[in-house]
């Protein structure tokens, strides 16, 4: 798990109820930011998920900065 930079509040993808999303700026070769990268996920439910599945569903949800 890495250090987040920023958190935003989403939905999660398996209740729908509220989750802390912690984001970590992600840069390019050249050293430019390029994007965020999901970096820590934690739903209010307790719901369990992989970093891997919120993060797939956010890129095909159009969600992920």
């Amino acid at each position: 798990m890495g250090v987040s930079d920023r958190v935003s509040w989403e939905r999660c993808p398996s209740c729908g109820g509220p989750a802390a999303a912690g984001w970590q700026a992600s840069t390019g070769p050249d050293g430019l930011l390029v994007g965020e990268d999901l970096v820590e996920f934690d739903c209010s439910s307790g719901c369990s998920l992989l970093l891997r599945e919120v993060t797939e569903t956010f890129r095909a949800s159009g969600r992920m900065p």
